[in-house]
């Protein structure tokens, strides 16, 4: 561990001690005398407030103690002139937090640039941080945004509170964040000794919320190696999915079985409903993925 890091790790070891030993007092304080469940109330309750007050506050001084070090560094002065000062608030799960960060200039270029936002990759007016957003998309996946609203919002803060959470987010405020950030392609693991593959081709009509609810036509292909029957329903093996209102998905999904699967020892393909529409064109992704075996 070099100094700089060692210099981190006892400013937080500080502070979070400081932080808590404070916090003492005052739990210990709120016991009434009774003796009831109150006084476990009170004291997990402040303890669950005494943590996420020390995270906030850790976290803060870390961030600003990171943007001092590199302000008074030798790379920084040779290659860059302080330009301004501007705090930042953003929310993170333990609530939200203010800190100050200093912008710079470039000496060459005249280009500026924020090095703690570069460093923690905080995009630029972005007010929640990139965990919750990530807690966005994975709930999102399997709720509605109403669902994933509240479910966000319970997070955040503390975690035992008799009194009404505050609501950081909206339904909209869901819809928005997943509207404007990049998913990530999923990592495509090598599936051995599968014999047969069902590929599944169908359309569905969805409402949307716009144009009076009219609905839209979205395509998709479901791909899966197998399947189990659990009482009278049945879970598919590895399944993988793949939508959209052109061509393209049909091309992701013919290279997602490439990866993931060694062709040449699959002996049987089942396949449903392979016919597709698009710019007054047929195509046909059954003799799309066969002439691409071959």
């Amino acid at each position: 561990m070099n100094i700089i890091l060692q210099n981190y790790k006892i400013l937080i070891e500080n502070i979070l001690k400081n932080l808590l030993l404070n916090k003492v007092d005052s739990i210990i304080k709120g016991f009434n005398g009774l003796n009831n469940i109150n006084n476990y109330i009170s004291l997990i309750s402040s303890f669950d407030e005494a943590l996420c007050t020390s995270f906030r506050e850790a976290f803060i001084k870390l961030i600003e103690e990171i943007d001092s070090n590199y302000c008074k560094s030798i790379d920084r002065k040779r290659k860059y002139h302080i330009k301004n000062y501007c705090s930042r608030t953003i929310l993170t799960v333990f609530g939200e937090i203010t800190f100050s960060r200093t912008f710079y200039k470039s000496i060459l270029t005249g280009k500026s640039f924020c090095y703690v936002d570069r460093l923690l990759g905080l995009r630029k007016y972005d007010y929640f941080d990139p965990y919750i957003k990530a807690e966005i998309l994975d709930y999102v996946s399997d709720n509605n945004y109403s669902e994933t609203a509240y479910h966000i919002n319970s997070l955040i803060g503390n975690r035992i509170s008799i009194s009404q959470k505050q609501k950081y987010l909206s339904r909209q405020a869901v819809r928005n964040i997943i509207i404007k950030e990049k998913l990530a392609k999923p990592k495509v693991e090598r599936l051995d000794n599968v014999e047969a593959l069902y590929i599944i081709a169908d359309e569905k009509w969805i409402p949307t919320q716009n144009n009076n609810g009219k609905k839209v036509m979205q395509k998709s292909i479901v791909v899966f190696d197998g399947f189990n029957i659990l009482k009278k329903r049945r879970s598919l093996n590895n399944k993988m999915t793949f939508s959209g209102r052109n061509e393209d998905f049909i091309y992701e999904a013919i290279d997602y079985i490439e990866k993931a699967y060694d062709v040449s020892k699959i002996k049987y393909f089942y396949m449903l409903e392979f016919l597709f529409l698009f710019d007054n064109e047929h195509l046909i992704f059954i003799l799309t993925f066969k002439l691409y075996r071959d």
